[in-house]
């Protein structure tokens, strides 16, 4: 994933996160906690679900039943 899609996935979702604020008329600090909490959840569930990802991906491979591709060369 590339810093400008990664950026825009954050800044989506902290854009939701302060939408969701502003209609519970929370406080900057309740903002700033509630915001760090939403990331920090998404944050490491992307990871958990990553990691799983390529664990079947490579279990798949060991098993025959995937072929790896090669690798992309950078534009």
């Amino acid at each position: 994933m590339s810093d400008t899609q990664r950026s825009h996935w954050l800044q989506t979702l902290q854009d939701r996160v302060n939408m969701f604020a502003e209609q519970f008329e929370l406080d900057e600090v309740e903002t700033g906690a509630f915001r760090d909490f939403v990331v920090t959840t998404a944050r490491d569930q992307f990871k958990v679900g990553n990691k799983n990802g390529i664990g079947w991906a490579f279990k798949q491979m060991r098993e025959g039943k995937m072929t790896p591709r090669p690798a992309q060369q950078p534009v």
